[in-house]
Protein backbone atom coordinates (compact mmCIF):
# COMPACT_ATOMS: atom_id res chain seq x y z
CA UNK A 1 0.00 0.00 0.00
CA UNK A 2 0.51 3.87 -0.17
CA UNK A 3 1.67 3.31 3.43
CA UNK A 4 2.27 0.53 5.81
CA UNK A 5 1.94 -3.40 4.18
CA UNK A 6 -0.28 -5.55 2.77
CA UNK A 7 -0.08 -9.21 3.11
CA UNK A 8 -1.67 -11.90 1.84
CA UNK A 9 -2.39 -14.34 4.84
CA UNK A 10 -4.08 -17.53 5.43
CA UNK A 11 -7.14 -18.63 8.19
CA UNK A 12 -7.02 -21.91 9.84
CA UNK A 13 -9.86 -23.19 7.40
CA UNK A 14 -7.65 -22.66 4.47
CA UNK A 15 -9.85 -19.55 3.46
CA UNK A 16 -7.05 -16.56 2.00
CA UNK A 17 -7.56 -12.97 3.12
CA UNK A 18 -5.79 -9.81 2.61
CA UNK A 19 -4.22 -8.32 5.97
CA UNK A 20 -3.11 -4.76 6.08
CA UNK A 21 -1.19 -3.69 8.82
CA UNK A 22 0.66 -0.05 9.68
CA UNK A 23 2.87 0.83 12.50
CA UNK A 24 1.05 2.52 15.81
CA UNK A 25 3.98 5.35 15.78
CA UNK A 26 3.31 5.76 11.99
CA UNK A 27 3.63 9.41 11.15
CA UNK A 28 1.06 9.65 8.62
CA UNK A 29 -1.70 7.37 10.06
CA UNK A 30 -3.77 6.36 6.82
CA UNK A 31 -5.80 3.55 8.40
CA UNK A 32 -7.48 4.04 11.00
CA UNK A 33 -9.44 6.44 8.13
CA UNK A 34 -9.57 3.57 5.68
CA UNK A 35 -11.40 1.42 8.49
CA UNK A 36 -14.17 4.48 8.99
CA UNK A 37 -14.95 4.76 5.26
CA UNK A 38 -15.07 0.90 4.58
CA UNK A 39 -16.80 0.55 7.94
CA UNK A 40 -19.45 3.54 6.50
CA UNK A 41 -19.31 2.30 2.96
CA UNK A 42 -20.34 -1.42 4.59
CA UNK A 43 -22.77 -0.06 6.20
CA UNK A 44 -24.59 1.30 3.39
CA UNK A 45 -23.97 -2.13 1.15
CA UNK A 46 -21.87 -1.35 -1.13
CA UNK A 47 -20.78 -4.46 -2.71
CA UNK A 48 -17.95 -2.93 -4.84
CA UNK A 49 -15.14 -2.64 -1.75
CA UNK A 50 -13.61 -5.39 -0.38
CA UNK A 51 -15.58 -6.96 2.10
CA UNK A 52 -14.21 -6.01 5.77
CA UNK A 53 -13.88 -8.94 7.89
CA UNK A 54 -12.07 -8.26 10.93
CA UNK A 55 -9.89 -5.20 12.77
CA UNK A 56 -7.21 -5.23 15.52
CA UNK A 57 -4.13 -4.53 16.95
CA UNK A 58 -1.25 -7.01 17.93
CA UNK A 59 1.75 -5.54 19.18
CA UNK A 60 2.81 -2.59 17.41
CA UNK A 61 0.83 -3.05 14.74
CA UNK A 62 -2.61 -1.84 13.60
CA UNK A 63 -4.86 -4.31 11.13
CA UNK A 64 -7.42 -4.37 8.97
CA UNK A 65 -8.32 -7.72 6.98
CA UNK A 66 -10.87 -7.76 4.29
CA UNK A 67 -11.25 -9.78 1.19
CA UNK A 68 -8.51 -10.80 -1.12
CA UNK A 69 -9.02 -9.59 -4.59
CA UNK A 70 -7.38 -9.87 -8.31
CA UNK A 71 -5.09 -8.04 -9.89
CA UNK A 72 -5.18 -4.14 -10.50
CA UNK A 73 -6.18 -2.29 -13.85
CA UNK A 74 -2.59 -0.97 -13.73
CA UNK A 75 -0.97 -4.73 -14.21
CA UNK A 76 -4.05 -5.71 -16.67
CA UNK A 77 -3.45 -3.04 -18.86
CA UNK A 78 0.45 -3.80 -18.98
CA UNK A 79 0.14 -7.28 -19.40
CA UNK A 80 -2.88 -6.35 -22.37
CA UNK A 81 -0.26 -4.05 -24.37
CA UNK A 82 2.13 -6.27 -24.37
CA UNK A 83 0.10 -9.65 -25.50
CA UNK A 84 -1.02 -6.70 -28.10
CA UNK A 85 2.38 -6.62 -29.27
CA UNK A 86 2.76 -10.70 -29.69
CA UNK A 87 4.30 -11.26 -26.22
CA UNK A 88 3.47 -13.21 -23.56
CA UNK A 89 5.14 -11.79 -20.19
CA UNK A 90 5.24 -15.09 -18.19
CA UNK A 91 6.65 -13.21 -14.66
CA UNK A 92 3.47 -11.17 -13.62
CA UNK A 93 4.16 -10.98 -9.97
CA UNK A 94 2.87 -7.61 -8.45
CA UNK A 95 6.54 -5.57 -8.21
CA UNK A 96 6.49 -6.13 -11.70
CA UNK A 97 4.35 -3.29 -12.39
CA UNK A 98 4.62 0.41 -10.87
CA UNK A 99 4.10 3.74 -11.61
CA UNK A 100 7.01 4.58 -14.48
CA UNK A 101 6.62 6.15 -17.56
CA UNK A 102 5.24 4.10 -19.63
CA UNK A 103 3.11 1.18 -18.67
CA UNK A 104 5.20 -0.05 -15.97
CA UNK A 105 7.07 -3.44 -17.59
CA UNK A 106 10.34 -4.39 -16.12
CA UNK A 107 13.40 -2.89 -17.61
CA UNK A 108 11.47 -0.19 -19.24
CA UNK A 109 14.07 1.94 -21.05
CA UNK A 110 13.43 5.26 -22.71
CA UNK A 111 15.77 4.77 -25.68
CA UNK A 112 14.60 2.15 -26.44
CA UNK A 113 11.02 1.38 -28.27
CA UNK A 114 8.16 0.93 -25.67
CA UNK A 115 5.41 -1.80 -26.38
CA UNK A 116 3.02 1.45 -25.98
CA UNK A 117 4.53 3.46 -28.95
CA UNK A 118 4.32 0.60 -31.20
CA UNK A 119 0.81 -0.32 -30.23
CA UNK A 120 -0.20 0.86 -33.78
CA UNK A 121 1.93 -1.03 -35.74
CA UNK A 122 0.18 -4.50 -34.84
CA UNK A 123 -2.84 -6.04 -36.38
CA UNK A 124 -5.87 -6.03 -33.49
CA UNK A 125 -9.14 -5.95 -32.80
CA UNK A 126 -9.78 -2.19 -32.40
CA UNK A 127 -13.75 -2.57 -31.70
CA UNK A 128 -12.83 -5.03 -29.07
CA UNK A 129 -10.30 -2.90 -27.46
CA UNK A 130 -12.77 0.38 -27.55
CA UNK A 131 -15.29 -1.93 -26.29
CA UNK A 132 -12.98 -2.80 -23.04
CA UNK A 133 -11.98 0.66 -22.15
CA UNK A 134 -15.42 1.81 -22.44
CA UNK A 135 -16.89 -0.62 -20.25
CA UNK A 136 -13.61 -0.03 -17.87
CA UNK A 137 -14.21 3.74 -17.54
CA UNK A 138 -17.55 3.34 -16.80
CA UNK A 139 -17.36 0.41 -13.70
CA UNK A 140 -14.65 2.57 -12.21
CA UNK A 141 -16.71 6.01 -12.32
CA UNK A 142 -19.35 4.22 -10.90
CA UNK A 143 -17.04 3.21 -7.83
CA UNK A 144 -16.36 6.97 -7.83
CA UNK A 145 -19.68 7.75 -7.42
CA UNK A 146 -20.02 5.17 -4.69
CA UNK A 147 -18.56 7.49 -2.29
CA UNK A 148 -19.77 10.52 -3.24
CA UNK A 149 -22.95 9.10 -2.85
CA UNK A 150 -22.41 8.12 0.43
CA UNK A 151 -21.60 11.57 1.18
CA UNK A 152 -18.59 10.60 2.56
CA UNK A 153 -15.49 11.24 0.75
CA UNK A 154 -13.36 12.45 -1.97
CA UNK A 155 -10.79 9.23 -3.34
CA UNK A 156 -7.92 11.81 -3.13
CA UNK A 157 -5.90 9.06 -5.30
CA UNK A 158 -7.75 7.89 -8.22
CA UNK A 159 -5.59 5.36 -10.09
CA UNK A 160 -5.12 2.12 -12.33
CA UNK A 161 -3.79 0.64 -9.10
CA UNK A 162 -6.65 1.34 -6.85
CA UNK A 163 -9.14 -0.42 -8.97
CA UNK A 164 -8.59 -4.28 -8.92
CA UNK A 165 -10.81 -7.17 -10.56
CA UNK A 166 -11.58 -9.90 -8.36
CA UNK A 167 -10.44 -13.51 -8.59
CA UNK A 168 -11.60 -16.49 -10.67
CA UNK A 169 -11.79 -18.76 -7.45
CA UNK A 170 -14.71 -16.80 -5.71
CA UNK A 171 -16.22 -16.42 -9.26
CA UNK A 172 -15.84 -12.51 -9.41
CA UNK A 173 -13.33 -12.16 -11.86
CA UNK A 174 -15.82 -9.36 -14.16
CA UNK A 175 -16.39 -8.03 -11.07
CA UNK A 176 -14.67 -3.84 -10.87
CA UNK A 177 -13.68 -3.28 -6.53
CA UNK A 178 -11.91 0.44 -5.43
CA UNK A 179 -10.20 -0.04 -2.78
CA UNK A 180 -7.30 1.99 -0.87
CA UNK A 181 -9.40 4.37 1.15
CA UNK A 182 -6.27 6.14 3.31
CA UNK A 183 -6.86 9.39 1.88
CA UNK A 184 -10.14 9.78 1.63
CA UNK A 185 -11.61 13.36 2.67
CA UNK A 186 -15.24 14.29 3.66
CA UNK A 187 -16.68 17.10 1.83
CA UNK A 188 -19.34 17.29 4.92
CA UNK A 189 -20.43 17.53 7.68
CA UNK A 190 -22.83 15.16 9.82
CA UNK A 191 -25.68 17.72 8.86
CA UNK A 192 -24.65 16.67 5.00
CA UNK A 193 -23.49 20.47 4.93
CA UNK A 194 -20.82 20.97 2.17
CA UNK A 195 -17.55 22.21 4.08
CA UNK A 196 -15.95 25.30 3.12
CA UNK A 197 -12.31 24.61 1.29
CA UNK A 198 -9.32 24.78 3.37
CA UNK A 199 -7.38 27.97 1.37
CA UNK A 200 -4.04 25.48 1.54
CA UNK A 201 -4.09 22.00 1.68
CA UNK A 202 -1.15 19.71 1.17
CA UNK A 203 -0.67 17.35 -1.65
CA UNK A 204 -2.23 14.03 -1.23
CA UNK A 205 -1.84 11.13 -4.01
CA UNK A 206 0.36 10.41 -6.74
CA UNK A 207 1.48 13.00 -8.51
CA UNK A 208 0.81 11.22 -12.09
CA UNK A 209 -2.77 11.26 -11.54
CA UNK A 210 -2.98 13.75 -8.94
CA UNK A 211 -5.60 16.81 -10.72
CA UNK A 212 -4.45 20.44 -10.92
CA UNK A 213 -5.58 21.70 -7.63
CA UNK A 214 -3.57 19.22 -6.44
CA UNK A 215 -0.27 20.06 -7.66
CA UNK A 216 -1.69 24.26 -6.70
CA UNK A 217 -1.69 23.43 -3.12
CA UNK A 218 -5.76 23.64 -3.10
CA UNK A 219 -8.45 21.97 -1.37
CA UNK A 220 -9.64 18.18 -3.10
CA UNK A 221 -13.14 18.31 -4.11
CA UNK A 222 -15.66 16.14 -6.08
CA UNK A 223 -14.75 16.96 -9.72
CA UNK A 224 -10.73 16.69 -9.08
CA UNK A 225 -11.64 12.62 -8.71
CA UNK A 226 -13.37 13.04 -12.04
CA UNK A 227 -10.21 14.63 -13.56
CA UNK A 228 -7.60 12.01 -12.14
CA UNK A 229 -10.45 9.69 -13.74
Amino acid sequence: GSFGAVYKVEAPGGKLYALKAESVSEKVPLLRLELLVMQRLQARNATHMPDLIDKGNFENFNYIVMKLLGKSLQCLEAIEELHWAGFLHRNPYAHTYGNGYDVGLVGYNPEFPSVHNNIGLLPASAGACWTFVIEQKRSTFLRLNLLCAAHLAVKKDVKPGNFVVGRAEDGDLRKLYILDFGMCRKFVDNNNVMLQPRKKAPFRGTPRYAPIASHMGKEHCRKDDVESW
